[in-house]
């Protein structure tokens, strides 16, 4: 049997709490938006503004839209091109074409650079998120990625 002993300071366990919160804030912050750690849940509302919340974005508890439809198989060219968008933040649309999905859109109160128009769609099937985007319909247009804008 081995013993080992050492001799903590106050400095030494603060520092190392200090790099321990910084680890698990920075891992907590990259899993948010992947569907590496498993199916996001995605079948009420509240699990999908949850899930939004999470990666920081304020959203209505109601969507204004939901669409039903059914991706197309092969997905083809417009959707290959927003299937690197789902790509970029670990999801991918290629398993689910031919299948029903179902589009929910909240609009988001919160971003950093534009007050009005924006709102974050996600992309639902069997209950699980599948892939998402934020997008603003005014004149500052544009489609990007859930994570939120630092």
């Amino acid at each position: 049997m081995f013993i080992i002993s050492a001799k903590l300071t106050k400095r030494t366990l603060i520092l190392g709490g200090a790099i321990l919160a910084v680890a698990l804030a920075v891992f907590f912050s990259t899993k948010a938006v992947s569907k590496d750690s498993g199916p996001i849940p995605g079948e009420t509302d509240q699990q999908r503004v949850a899930y939004l919340a999470s990666l920081g974005w304020a959203a209505s508890p109601t969507p204004s839209e939901t669409l039903e439809f059914t991706l197309p198989s092969p997905l083809g060219d417009t959707y290959d091109r927003y299937n690197q968008l789902q790509k970029d933040q670990g999801f991918d649309l290629t398993a689910y074409a031919g299948r029903q999905v179902k589009r929910f859109t909240y609009p988001v109160s919160n971003h950093p650079d534009i007050h009005q128009g924006v709102q974050a769609d996600l992309y639902v099937c069997d209950g699980a998120v599948i892939g998402g985007d934020i997008l603003c319909t005014g004149p500052d247009s544009f489609v990007a990625t859930l994570e939120y804008p630092k």
